[in-house]
């Protein structure tokens, strides 16, 4: 089995297509659950919450891993086509291969679509959110009685 070999100006086109479908996609689901978190009943986000649970899983874990050889086999193809190579002794379209930087790819991407993503998310729509974390918040003075009792 032959790894396709992607020149690295390949290689960054096709880092940058996943990472722009992931971005958009990963946005729009993100934007959409927090909406629906302030906007609906407790049963509503929690069934948001599950669906964008598994809607991650299935984008991180599934999608992903197979987009990224699919745009490698696709700009292999087309480099073959534009030489006019009709003969490729390369592994078949249906094998998925990855090379270190693949994966390295891959799992910060990962990362990102669960830590940076759901933060821009909540940023863009409640600001509100992390704004102590810029600016200090005010004292909380608060007062209450009450008796003692000795005996």
């Amino acid at each position: 089995m032959t790894a396709r070999v992607l020149f690295s100006t390949e290689r960054v086109f096709v880092y940058s297509l996943v990472f722009f479908f992931d971005l958009v996609l990963m946005l729009l689901a993100d934007f959409s659950y927090v909406f629906v978190v302030i906007s609906y009943d407790t049963l509503v986000a929690t069934l948001a919450a599950l669906t964008l649970a598994l809607f991650r899983f299935a984008t991180n874990h599934l999608i992903l891993w197979h987009a990224l050889p699919r745009m490698s086999d696709l700009l292999h193809w087309m480099r073959m086509r534009c030489s006019k190579q009709t003969t490729d002794n390369t592994s078949s379209i249906t094998e998925l291969e990855f090379t270190a930087s693949d994966i390295s790819f891959l799992e910060n991407l990962t990362l990102f679509n669960n830590i940076i993503i759901p933060g821009i998310a909540i940023v863009f729509i409640l600001p509100d959110c992390f704004y102590n974390v810029l600016f200090s918040a005010n004292d909380i003075i608060s007062y209450y009685s009450y008796e003692d009792c000795y005996q």
